[in-house]
């Protein structure tokens, strides 16, 4: 978990990571504008790919840790949603419009639309307005290589 003040992190972000800082400041000047998506869609995918922890946090000397005693789960994948979100008797965690038959061990989030399951094991299912994704358990780490793809054709929309 971190903690900062916006200005500390932003002075981070232009030592550390300049180009996703200048992004960052172009998104933040059109948040509120007629041109908003435009730039979001242009800036963001031209970000840095890396995270604020290899990025910032192990290059910044001013950083301080404290010890705490509270449970925590990087909720940065489907996965961590399953592990805190209650589980059913089967241990599916189900969320949205969902049947479920013979079906164990699964993470399935819906939007608007029935998503029913029959037979299913170690399965997670995320259908939103205009993606779904459907993978093992095992495999839902792998997201990244589709955001990849998606990066690479152009389909933009999607990330």
């Amino acid at each position: 978990m971190f903690v900062w003040r916006v200005s500390t992190i932003l002075d981070c972000f232009k030592k550390y990571m300049p180009s996703t800082h200048d992004g960052l400041l172009k998104i933040k000047e059109a948040v509120g504008t007629p041109q908003e998506d435009t730039v979001l869609e242009k800036e963001f995918p031209n970000l840095e790919s890396q995270s604020v922890d290899y990025g910032i946090m192990e290059k910044a000397e001013n950083i301080y840790t404290l010890a705490g005693n509270f449970g925590w789960d990087d909720v940065g994948s489907w996965l961590a949603v399953g592990r805190i979100k209650q589980n059913d008797e089967n241990g599916n965690v189900v969320n949205g419009n969902v049947v479920t038959v013979n079906t164990k061990n699964c993470v399935i989030e819906g939007a608007d639309k029935l998503i029913a399951t029959v037979g299913l094991r170690d399965i997670v299912v995320v259908d939103t307005k205009d993606a779904t994704l459907i993978t093992t358990k095992e495999n839902a780490g792998e997201i990244k290589q589709v955001l990849a793809k998606l990066r690479e054709s152009g389909r933009n929309e999607y990330l």
